[in-house]
């Protein structure tokens, strides 16, 4: 028993981890966890990139705050990290509590035995004890590891001085693991530095092993760190850090700070040392300094290191306090730009540790007298500082909280009003939630409750908690909450300054949020502006306060949950539409024709605004906002105008081709239009560049006056090119309506009669009449390629590219993919995507299309008729947008002479409107196109972008039109009746997949030829054939040249734009084969994608919505065998 106790500093140390142990695991997730900076932070990011599988991920963002990189949480090279790959978050959250304490005495053991020497086994109990209360101090829980292991760093500093090994060395290298760069890591080094610099000056001789050791220690931070370094150093994004506000203290309020942090610290580094360590130190101090002065040794007063101890605990207070007078900070980061926004005062958290490294060298010194009392009186002190601790009901206490409330309960008979772990996160609740909204991944914001809730409960959110995310977000989603900040000060200030804390705040209160079981509000209003809300992608709210004005608000409640494992009841609310408010003209296209645009008024405004912008440049102010944003509205109204005139004039071109007036006012207004936008933007370029900037970024996105800022007035030689290509286009689309004819055997044939008699030829007949059709055609336009061809190579040399695809793919479409990936993701079609069409192509063969190509000539009011219906069972959205287009009669889609044999939709600025065109077939395709040009109607219908936002997106704006057609697989049966239904339903699906080959195989051939421009007509004639045979496509052996690319207009008029056929079709054919296992998602996820605004890019849109990405190697090929496997089935 004597041998038992005298091994007490075990058994304390021991008892504890195994008591807390089992209050942890018998009480398991009712246990009471601390919430702030813990459960609303890191335990719910761990637990959604474990959702996500995005642990290891690279390259990927994360479902919150509208998506985040990966890379700007945690890494996973850390070993607090590591638990929560391997274990359940509770578990995981658990084992790091009591690893820490463990690490902390093994640290302080190596680190005592080093310090003590041969002397250490004398020492041992308090050893043990200092570091047992080391261990167990309540830090902020994500880096209790890296508080509990500084010991270590510091033993392995010393060793490397001391005895230098590889061993020791190897252990720096690797210590990042249990440490963090931002708020250990990088004192860390720090103090090593100047311990570096120290030591030369002072011994007059370079400390290589020292030297050695940082370097060691500053890899293993930069590999452990790899995320955070790669963000710090090589992201150009402006982050929230770059506005946060520490506040500004005058000198009362510093010397304040320094005093109460000194004596108290700060709870995310609480150290209890207030009520017995402070004291004991500070007596000593004092007893120790009086000695030395008494003595007449001075120079003992600065050698002693319990004195330099003391010294860092009075650094550190300074440092915080200082870190509040704003000028110190501005120099800080005027040194060093990258460090703005980070809290150097953070070496407070280093306090906790020489607190007790200073209380343990009291207690040494009191074990150095050899009397027996000051012995015990040593350990009964930190058996008492022990004591303390454990006792403490600081905000990190959970196994006190958990202790307390459990106690309660089993007194009083009902719980506490702190929430379990399981009950804040009440996982069951928001299962059963999602379950029925049928959740798919639509993006969501918290009211009443931390948004981390939604994130540990796989519910990507708009709203989060992050210290380091974009600017130009946390800008959007002020633009959400401007309502309640507006009403609440304390709520706006607290976001302009910080803005971590990206929540959706009361109108009323400065804080709704709270994680207790009692929870009432007095205000039930919601204050946002719910179209910002939707800019951001926002669809659901899940709220713990049933709102009274969600009606107002653009909300509507889906549903009411409880569930006895929670104390919450969650209501859901969803936006009214998932479309911003957008005023339309209520006009038909010819009430439309009417509009003129006036360039003597725009001149004039121009001169105005370019005088202002000038005077403000010379005086510096920005006196006259109101005018200067009046004329900016104006001028864009003018330029709106020109751009939807030129719109109006190439509709009315197309419908009839021939009509030279026609062709003449196109030409005029694109002329204009080019010359207008040019001289606006030129001058609004010199506004931006003004004082008047802050005026305009009241009206545009930050990153729109940027651009215009650097806009450059277009030259008289890049006009020319631009007004000589649209002539060489509009060449092209006139030749190609020309009826082209040849002589075979004595008979004339055109193209017409080919068509109706074609069949009845002899192979060989049929070849050389095919042949001699299109040679003939693509003599005449061929020759106008050419000559494309040389003007665009010339156009992408001048903007400084290769060629020109290179040119078209960086400049001209909003693509997120190079040319090179375009190439490889060609090549994964040729070999996965190519063998499983050719065997649909087979099935195909099989059928007999006659059906589908001997239909009743239609109306496009009939053929809407026929597919209107199933807008409203797809989503009652899409009939609303049909039911306006129908009304104003916005589309042109039946036959006319002169008409061009080509359909679109285009866009009417200035109307908030838009106009389908096509030149019907006369068979099933023609409700196809119907299907397809409304796809785009509704997104340019709902689409909110201006004409200084909008861009050409092929790749994305296709899905709407082609991922409609696919969500219309089940209804293609029923708008054709009888066999053609069935077929009709069997092609669709049967042409996007050929689309992904034609479109890829029609785009590298472009790519070749843009980057060879000084191919001959037969040349590309060649290299046609030879691709289309690559691709799997047969004609026959005798064939030396293919000439039918002529017909591809885009190859003519949208030059690199055919790739968007590719990989919307991917990306449709995607949307089909979930549709095929979940309707409701396909159809949530493609709606989802209508919303998105133009500019954003195909693989991050796809990503965004949660489709699969085409780019990675094989996905192509399980799409297409996915929707292969549909064929089969639809065809049995």
């Amino acid at each position: 028993m004597k041998k038992i106790i005298g091994r007490w500093y075990l058994i304390i140390p021991a008892g504890f981890i195994l008591f807390a142990a089992l209050v942890f695991g018998i009480f398991g997730e009712s246990s009471i966890i601390s919430v702030h900076d813990n459960l609303d932070l890191f335990m719910a990011q761990f637990q959604m990139l474990k959702n996500t599988d995005s642990f290891f991920a690279h390259g990927v963002d994360v479902p919150f705050l509208g998506g985040v990189s990966r890379d700007n949480l945690p890494s996973e090279l850390s070993v607090y990290t590591l638990l929560f790959t391997l274990m359940p978050s509770y578990f995981a959250y658990v084992a790091g509590y009591l690893l820490k304490i463990v690490i902390a005495i093994v640290s302080c053991v190596l680190l005592g035995k080093d310090f003590c020497g041969q002397q250490y086994g004398k020492y041992r109990p308090i050893v043990y004890m200092t570091g047992f209360c080391y261990g167990i101090l309540n830090v902020f829980p994500a880096f209790g590891i890296p508080f509990a292991s500084i010991p270590l760093v510091v033993y392995l500093v010393r060793r490397i001085c001391k005895a230098p090994a590889l061993k020791w060395y190897v252990a720096l290298l690797c210590y990042p693991l249990v440490s963090y760069f931002s708020y250990f890591g990088l004192f860390i080094l720090a103090y090593m530095a100047v311990s570096f610099l120290w030591i030369w000056i002072k011994e007059r001789k370079c400390p290589v092993r020292l030297l050695l050791g940082i370097l060691a220690l500053g890899v293993g931070c930069v590999i452990c760190e790899y995320r955070l370094f790669g963000v710090m150093l090589f992201s150009d994004q402006e982050t929230i850090r770059s506005t946060m506000e520490a506040g500004s203290f005058g000198a009362g309020e510093i010397i304040r700070t320094i005093g109460e942090v000194f004596a108290g610290g700060m709870f995310h580094a609480e150290s209890m040392h207030k009520y017995l360590v402070m004291p004991v130190c500070l007596i000593y101090f004092l007893y120790l300094n009086a000695s030395y002065i008494k003595n007449k040794n001075a120079a003992g007063i600065f050698r002693d290191v319990f004195n330099l101890l003391m010294l860092v605990l009075v650094f550190n207070s300074v440092v915080y306090g200082i870190y509040y007078w704003e000028g110190f900070r501005g120099l800080v980061e005027m040194i060093c730009p990258p460090l703005t926004g980070w809290q150097f005062n953070r070496t407070v958290f280093f306090s906790p540790f020489v607190w007790y490294a200073a209380f343990f060298l009291v207690l040494k010194r009191m074990y150095d007298q050899e009397k027996r009392w000051l012995r015990y009186g040593a350990n009964a002190l930190t058996m008492l500082a022990a004591l303390i601790i454990i006792l403490s009901g600081t905000r990190y206490n959970d196994l006190y909280q958990t202790c307390q409330a459990k106690a309660y309960e089993l007194l009083r008979g009902k719980r506490s009003n702190n929430l379990s772990f399981e009950e804040f996160y009440s996982t069951e609740l928001f299962e059963k939630a999602k379950e029925e909204i049928g959740y798919c991944g639509q993006w969501s914001a918290a009211y009443g409750f931390h948004p981390a809730i939604l994130e540990y409960n796989d519910i990507a959110t708009v709203d989060g908690y992050l210290g380091f995310y974009e600017q130009y977000y946390k800008e959007s989603f002020r633009k959400v909450i401007a309502p309640a900040l507006e009403r609440v000060p304390e709520s706006r200030d607290y976001f302009d300054t910080w803005g971590a804390r990206a929540y959706l705040y009361s109108g009323t209160e400065p804080s709704i949020v709270m994680a207790v079981r009692d929870y009432t509000v007095t205000d039930h209003n919601i204050y946002i502006d719910t179209d910002a809300f939707k800019a951001i992608g926002g669809r659901y709210i899940f709220s713990r306060i049933e709102l009274s004005n969600a009606g107002e608000a653009g909300l509507s409640l889906v549903g009411t949950y409880t569930d006895e494992s929670s104390p919450y009841t969650l209501y859901v609310y969803q936006t009214i539409s998932r479309y911003q408010t957008k005023e339309h003209s209520n006009l038909t296209f010819e009430e439309m024709r009417e509009l003129a645009y006036d360039r003597d008024k725009l001149d004039e405004d121009l001169a105005s605004l370019k005088e202002l912008a000038e005077r403000a440049q010379e005086s510096g102010s920005a006196d006259e906002q109101e005018r200067v944003l009046a004329l900016y509205e104006a001028v864009m109204e003018e330029i709106t105008k020109a751009v939807t005139c030129h719109c109006i004039a190439q509709i009315t071109y197309y419908q009839n081709v021939f009509d030279g007036e026609n062709g003449s006012y196109q030409e005029e207004t694109l002329e204009d239009s080019i010359d207008m936008q040019d001289a606006a933007y030129s001058v609004l370029a010199l506004v931006c560049q003004s004082p008047y900037r802050d005026a305009m970024e009241t009206v545009l996105e930050s990153a729109v006056v940027d651009a215009l800022a650097q806009y450059e007035e277009m030259t008289d030689e890049e006009k020319e090119l631009y007004l000589k290509e649209n002539s060489l286009e509009q060449e092209y689309e006139q030749a190609a309506q020309e009826d082209y004819t040849i002589s075979y055997q004595g008979e004339e044939w055109n193209f017409e009669r080919f068509q109706i008699e074609g069949g009845s030829l002899e192979r060989d007949a049929y070849i050389d009449v095919y042949q001699a059709l299109y040679r003939e055609k693509n003599s005449v336009l061929g020759e106008i390629y050419l000559e494309l061809l040389r003007l665009r190579t010339d156009k992408a040399a001048g903007e400084g590219y290769e060629d020109f695809a290179q040119y078209a793919y960086n400049e001209m479409y909003v693509r997120d993919y190079t040319v090179d990936e375009a190439l490889d993701l060609f090549g994964e079609i040729r070999r996965k995507v190519v063998p499983e069409v050719r065997d649909m192509e087979e099935l195909y063969q099989s059928l007999d299309t006659t059906p589908l190509f001997a239909l009743p000539t239609t109306t496009a009011m009939e053929r809407f008729a026929a597919v209107s219906p199933y807008l409203e069972e797809i989503d009652p959205e899409l009939m609303q947008t049909f039911d306006y287009m129908d009304e104003y009669q916005l589309y042109d889609m039946d036959p006319g002479a002169g008409k061009a044999e080509i359909g679109f939709t285009l866009k009417l600025p200035y109307y908030n409107d838009a106009f389908i065109f096509d030149s019907p077939y006369s068979y099933y395709y023609d409700y196809t196109t119907a299907i397809h040009e409304f796809g785009h109607y509704n997104y340019m219908f709902h689409n909110m972008e201006d004409i200084l936002m909008e861009q050409s997106n092929i790749d994305l704006c296709e899905i709407h039109s082609q991922g409609l057609e696919m969500l219309y697989h089940d209804y293609y049966d029923r708008i054709l009746e009888g066999e053609a239904g069935e077929l009709f339903r069997f092609m669709e699906v049967y042409q996007m997949a050929q689309n992904t080959i034609q479109a890829a195989l029609i785009s590298e051939l472009e790519i070749e030829i843009y980057q060879n421009p000084d191919m001959t007509l037969k040349e590309i004639n060649e290299l046609y054939l030879k691709l289309s045979r690559k691709y799997g496509i047969y004609y026959d052996s005798s064939m030396e040249e293919l000439y039918s690319w002529v017909d591809i207009s885009h190859i003519f008029t949208s030059p690199c734009y055919y790739i968007g056929y590719s990989t919307s079709a991917f990306t449709s054919l995607d949307l089909l084969t979930l549709s095929e296992k979940n309707r409701h998602e396909a159809v949530e996820k493609y709606m989802e994608l209508t919303t998105l605004p133009t500019y954003a890019p195909y693989c991050s849109a796809i990503e965004y919505v949660g489709l699969r990405d085409i780019f990675e190697k094989g996905v192509p090929g399980r799409i297409m065998g996915e929707v292969a496997l549909i064929l089969e089935k639809s065809m049995e």
